[in-house]
């Protein structure tokens, strides 16, 4: 129920929150830090909640030269470098939870890749051990950059905050979290949904077969899946031409996948479009 409370919450975001945004002073920032082709910074703003609570977030922003792009937490099949986030010399930090916004598929010679192109902030919400202390954030980011080959670049940042200072959400912090992918239980209307997965393993090309329904339009569709857990899964590919708002997508499980191990695995789709962009789990059967 949090998840939900919590998209519920960045929908509710209206004009008059942004204008209210605008009118505060600037948020506690580090200075950019940078990176091959790149620089990354962060910064932090509060949310408030339905009840009247605050959230704390972190805003981590990588900006990237022109024909430059960094990864998705999948970085594809590019060999890319997904980004990491090591908060260990953090003080009065609990815990901190990551959200991706909603990435592209870029070709690349070499394959597929899946991420961002000229920036990114990903949303960090962070959980203090004692809300009337200070909190001091200690980040050694890693993310790759690439053009034709991957290069790995780190930005070390570091900000101190007094908690309860913190009162506005930066605009484009707030639009991050826009970007992130609904949950599937979220139930906002209109939101992409898988009609049906299909695992194919008793033929001579196994294959899953995804149907794809993108309510709001196809402009920007794409489909992205993993196993959590770490079981290699290759992309899945564009088959065929839409029906209406439903898209059709292959993922070619032949060779390199171990269809004893994926078969009743759950699968992670993330549902991406310019309109709306959503994530669902599906339980795998052993199909056909």
């Amino acid at each position: 129920m949090r998840a939900i409370s919590f998209f519920i919450a960045i929908a509710s975001f209206t004009l008059a929150s942004v204008q209210a945004i605008t009118a505060v002073q600037a948020e506690p920032a580090t200075e950019w830090a940078e990176g091959h082709n790149s620089k990354a910074r962060m910064f932090v703003g509060a949310m408030l909640l339905e009840d009247g609570s605050r959230e704390l977030y972190a805003g981590i922003e990588i900006q990237l030269m022109p024909g430059w792009k960094t990864y998705w937490r999948h970085p594809g099949e590019a060999g890319g470098v997904p980004p990491y986030f090591n908060w260990s010399k953090s003080l009065n930090l609990a815990n901190t939870e990551v959200f991706y916004p909603a990435p592209h598929r870029f070709k690349d010679a070499v394959g597929d890749a899946i991420g961002y192109k000229q920036q990114v902030v990903f949303p960090v919400r962070l959980r203090l051990e004692d809300a009337s202390r200070p909190l001091d954030l200690a980040l050694n980011f890693q993310y790759g950059v690439c053009r034709e080959i991957c290069i790995p670049a780190e930005a070390r940042l570091a900000l101190q905050i007094t908690p309860s200072k913190v009162v506005s959400m930066p605009a484009r912090l707030a639009e991050a979290l826009r970007h992130v992918p609904m949950p599937s239980d979220a139930r906002i209307e209109n939101q992409p949904r898988i009609k049906h997965i299909e695992m194919r393993a008793r033929t001579l090309k196994p294959e899953l077969i995804i149907e794809a329904q993108f309510p709001l339009g196809l402009s920007g569709a794409d489909v992205f899946v993993e196993v959590p857990g770490g079981l290699y899964l290759p992309m899945a590919k564009p088959l065929g031409q839409p029906a209406g708002d439903v898209l059709r997508y292959r993922i070619d499980i032949s060779s390199d996948v171990d269809l004893k191990a994926l078969a009743g695995r759950q699968l992670r789709v993330t549902l991406v479009s310019d309109a709306m962009s959503a994530e669902e789990s599906y339980t795998l059967s052993s199909g056909s």
